[in-house]
């Protein structure tokens, strides 16, 4: 066993260094990294029968593309002209991820060209001090309608304008980076009689999206589900991760996060 830099108090958090170097022979270290995860997104419109991602936009699944395809951003109103922060993910030949993030300023309904162009976008907020009047998305460069792509499944994240910032309970792991799963939440909202089935899926590279933990049924009734793991679930690097939802009641607002601590690769 080689020798950590963590000086750890967690031992589940141990089991999964000590897992990682077993089966990837590579030594990881939280130490390194210090950086925590809490991914949380909305789904405003869960019908029966879908099998949706977490996130508020409007289609049930996220198009994922493997090129560095995300080129734009823009607002559904005229008068935003305020400084957005984007972070994600570029790709390079052999399919590695790299993190990214970027500030642009609106130009209201006028799409504007990112700086760095990237294949997966986790998270974009209002980095300004004033707030947003319409919803702002990102996408592939594609034709739009008053700021809002008339393809939705070209965009990879909304932003709200009640809420400032994104809400997609589905993001990626860089390169060298590993993601130790502490817990999951989920809940439906506005106390509607409504269920749903939640469940949490990885995509490695070169696979398919794959369940990886059944979170539970969600019953209005009952509150908010909560699952610990214990072993902390591990992502591997340059995997996609997300809370998919399956509905059993027409128009459900349900939420769901996502917990966790990052390790990077040391030796």
């Amino acid at each position: 066993m080689s020798n950590r830099p963590d000086k750890l108090q967690d031992y589940w958090i141990s089991q999964a260094l000590r897992e990682i170097e077993a089966d990837d022979g590579v030594v990881v270290s939280v130490d390194y990294r210090r950086q925590g995860l809490n991914k949380f997104g909305r789904n405003l419109d869960l019908d029966t029968g879908d099998r949706a991602t977490i996130w508020d936009m409007g289609v049930d699944n996220e198009t994922l593309v493997d090129d560095n395809l995300i080129t734009h951003i823009s607002s559904s109103s005229a008068s935003d002209t305020v400084q957005m922060t984007i972070i994600g993910h570029t790709i390079d030949g052999s399919g590695n991820f790299t993190e990214v993030k970027q500030t642009r300023t609106l130009a209201g309904q006028t799409k504007t060209a990112l700086l760095t162009p990237l294949a997966r976008v986790n998270r974009c907020y209002n980095s300004s001090s004033t707030d947003l009047v319409g919803d702002v998305y990102v996408y592939q460069d594609t034709a739009e309608t008053n700021g809002v792509p008339s393809n939705l499944n070209l965009a990879h994240i909304k932003v709200n304008l009640l809420r400032q910032q994104s809400n997609k309970c589905q993001s990626t792991t860089a390169d060298g980076e590993y993601l130790l799963i502490m817990s999951f939440d989920a809940s439906v909202q506005k106390a509607q009689a409504a269920s749903m089935d939640v469940e949490f899926q990885v995509k490695e590279p070169g696979g398919v999206w794959r369940e990886r933990a059944v979170v539970g049924t969600v019953k209005n009734t009952g509150g908010a589900l909560q699952l610990h793991m214990r072993p902390y679930l591990i992502v591997r690097p340059n995997s996609d991760f997300r809370l998919l939802a399956e509905g059993f009641t027409n128009s459900t607002f349900c939420v769901g996060q996502i917990q966790g601590v990052f390790a990077s690769v040391v030796d």
